[in-house]
């Protein structure tokens, strides 16, 4: 999905009307979206991200047709942690606590796809 795609899914999802306009323009929810991107990066391994694109793409999102690697692969992540985002500005602590572990979780489980996906191509131990 493309900036533009994300930013309508992240209004329907998070019901922030006010960050997003009637014609889908940013009015604000662009910033938590790249928040959310760049609280993604935090916590993961890049490592994993530059070997499954060709090159580090998990750049700002500026244009209505720009992606990176969360937008490309793993969308509806991006969506709650820009909508977490959201909370921490917010002061929602309740839902905030909800959402880091949520995203913790599917973090987790793409971590350990990526280390299954690297396994499946050891044929042997190495002494």
């Amino acid at each position: 999905m493309n900036l533009l795609e994300i930013r309508k899914q992240f209004r329907t999802t998070s019901g922030r009307y006010d960050l997003v306009n009637d014609d889908y323009s940013d009015n604000g929810a662009n910033h938590f979206i790249n928040e959310g991107v760049k609280w993604l990066d935090s916590k993961v391994d890049k490592k994993m991200i530059h070997e499954t694109m060709d090159a580090w793409s998990s750049t700002e999102l500026v244009n209505d047709t720009d992606t990176n690697f969360w937008s490309l692969y793993h969308v509806m992540v991006l969506v709650q942690a820009a909508v977490l985002q959201t909370f921490k500005t917010s002061g929602n602590k309740v839902m905030k606590r909800s959402f880091e572990e949520d995203l913790g979780e599917q973090l987790s489980s793409i971590d350990m796809d990526y280390i299954e996906h690297h396994i499946k191509h050891i044929d042997h131990m190495r002494g």
